[in-house]
C-alpha cells in the first residue's frame, strides 16, 4: 500500500510539471550575465574589508608638464612591501604640488600605481597638505606628510574590483630626496 501511494504521488507531481510552461519565468538560455561586482563574489572574492599595510623607499625627479599650470611637477618611484602584494613596486607618474605658499603646500588627486611581483597592479588615489619650509632651512630638512586621505580605485589582475581606503604618510629627507612613505587602511577585493 505505502509502494502504490509513493507510486501515485511521483506520478501526479509529474503530470503536474509536465503541465508548467516556460511562459511564466526565465526561459533556458535567456538569464542576463552577471555583473562584475556579482561574478567577483562568486569566485570568492573577499565580501569583507580587510587590513592593507605598505612601506617605501622613494626617491623623485622633476617633470615639465606640456602646459604649466603653476603646480610643481614630479614622478615619484619606490619599492617596498605591500600586504596582499608582497614584494612591490611604487611609481607615482605625476604628483603636481601646489607651493604658492610654502607653509601650506598641497596636491590633489595624486594617482598611486603598486604592482606586485607578479605583475598584478593596484590603484591608490590621494590628497595631501604639508609644510615645506624645511626645504628653505640650511641644511634642508625633513618635510612630514601626515594624514592624507585617500581611496583604492581598483587594479588589474585580482584587485580589477578593488575598493577601500588609505591614508598615506611620508617623511622626505630634502637634502638627499629620499622618503620613507606608507600607504596604510583596508581593502576589499
Amino acid at each position: 500500500m505505502k509502494k502504490q501511494g509513493f507510486i501515485l504521488a511521483f506520478f501526479l507531481a509529474g503530470l503536474f510539471l509536465a503541465g508548467c510552461s516556460y511562459g511564466e519565468g526565465p526561459v533556458p538560455g535567456d538569464i542576463e550575465p552577471l555583473d562584475p561586482k556579482e561574478e567577483a563574489v562568486l569566485k570568492g572574492a573577499k565580501n569583507h574589508a580587510v587590513p592593507f599595510k605598505s612601506k617605501f623607499t622613494c626617491g623623485g625627479e622633476e617633470i615639465t608638464p606640456e602646459e604649466p599650470d603653476g603646480l610643481f611637477h614630479q614622478m615619484v618611484y619606490g619599492s617596498g612591501n605591500a600586504t596582499h602584494l608582497g614584494k612591490t613596486e611604487l611609481l607615482i607618474p605625476d604628483e603636481g604640488i601646489n607651493m604658492d605658499v610654502f607653509s601650506n603646500c598641497y596636491t590633489q588627486n595624486v594617482e598611486v600605481i603598486l604592482t606586485a611581483a607578479n605583475g598584478d597592479e593596484l590603484w591608490l588615489s590621494y590628497s595631501s597638505a604639508f609644510d615645506l619650509t624645511p626645504m628653505l632651512e640650511d641644511p634642508p630638512g625633513v618635510v612630514y606628510v601626515r594624514d592624507a586621505m585617500g581611496s583604492i580605485d581598483g587594479g588589474t589582475g585580482r584587485f580589477e574590483n578593488a575598493t577601500g581606503n588609505i591614508v598615506y604618510e611620508g617623511d622626505w629627507d630634502i637634502s638627499t630626496g629620499i622618503g620613507i612613505c606608507s600607504f596604510n587602511g583596508e581593502i576589499q577585493y
